[in-house]
């Protein structure tokens, strides 16, 4: 399994020691300094955030796979992540659209048919309601977590 940052283990246990039981349930459970499988979509992600709700905010992104353009996305149930090792020599990785305006644009065109398509429930925890919402309290693991996390400064 890949271990992807440093983490300054002190900060770590002082910071994990000042969050909600559910919170610091996830971070024993998903070390902040690994790379894992998001397994509904087979990407791999790097953890941005807990949230209160006990869902984790994961970035994807072209250092670790190949996509259209680099995000975070929240509301991810921690049962669908699995440690995973770095990708393959052989595997193509990389960011298409690195511009924000580039992004937008594809955005706009591309989410009439994902609506018309019904691709939204595709990935469970997507409702902005119930167990897959966004918090209102989400903890951000940057400040005890070193490394880029493969996000390039894209993110």
């Amino acid at each position: 399994m890949a271990k992807i940052a440093e983490i300054d283990q002190d900060a770590w246990n002082e910071w994990v020691a000042g969050r909600p039981p559910v919170v610091q349930e996830m971070c024993a459970k998903l070390p902040p300094d690994r790379l894992y499988l998001l397994t509904p979509t087979g990407q791999r992600v790097t953890l941005v955030s807990y949230s209160e709700n006990g869902t984790v905010t994961v970035a994807v992104t072209g250092g670790y796979n190949a996509v259209t353009f680099d995000r975070q996305v929240f509301g991810i149930n921690p049962d669908d992540l699995t440690e995973c090792d770095l990708p393959g020599e052989d595997e193509w990785l990389g960011t298409l659209l690195t511009e924000a305006a580039d992004v937008d644009e594809f955005i706009d065109v591309i989410r009439p048919s994902v609506l018309e398509s019904g691709m939204t429930n595709m990935v469970p925890n997507a409702p902005h309601e119930g167990p897959g919402a966004a918090s209102s309290r989400t903890f951000p693991i940057d400040a005890v977590v070193g490394g880029d996390g493969g996000n390039d400064g894209n993110v």
